[in-house]
């Protein structure tokens, strides 16, 4: 049901990164069915068909991101290398783990907490609503996950639920 998907404002194009780009990293542990995530990109805008980095831009450009499902923190630092900047720029990260947030800052990556709280998750989404969101072709998880967060459907009526579909 097209209806129930949390995010419609995205889209998959190519693009360049500009040199002068501020790079957002996010960080998000699985283990077991769950993927270890980084994902990164940079907000801007469209300009002669060209991204342009800028700050007070209503288009959040994903352009990388390096994943993999039952990945050992020890393992999890070869995985972020894999993502251009990630040493350079600071990385928000789920906070629920705060050991493994502690032992990638041991192993040299430039990275913080995320700061959750009642509404948080809602916050975020609404927050992430007020952009157009393009995709370059290379993040595929990322866009796969887009195509298929929605909220809850009651199996009984077919209606919509102001609650999150945890599984994407």
């Amino acid at each position: 049901n097209t209806q129930a998907l949390v995010f419609t404002n995205w889209s998959v194009r190519e693009f360049d990164t500009p040199a002068d780009a501020q790079l957002r990293l996010g960080a998000d542990w699985g283990f077991a069915n769950a993927p270890t995530v980084l994902v990164g990109g940079f907000i801007g805008r469209w300009e002669n068909g060209k991204a342009v980095a800028d700050p007070g831009g209503r288009v959040l450009f994903v352009d990388r991101e390096a994943h993999g499902v039952e990945v050992e923190i020890d393992d999890t630092p070869a995985l972020f290398d894999t993502v251009e900047g990630s040493r350079q720029w600071t990385i928000t990260a789920d906070s629920a783990r705060p050991e493994t947030v502690s032992a990638m800052r041991r192993y040299g990556f430039r990275i913080i907490p995320a700061i959750k709280g009642p509404g948080s998750i809602e916050d975020g989404i609404k927050f992430l609503q007020n952009f157009e969101i393009e995709l370059h072709p290379r993040v595929s998880l990322i866009a796969r996950e887009m195509a298929r967060y929605s909220y809850r459907i009651d199996r009984l009526t077919g209606e919509i639920m102001p609650l999150l579909e945890d599984s994407n």
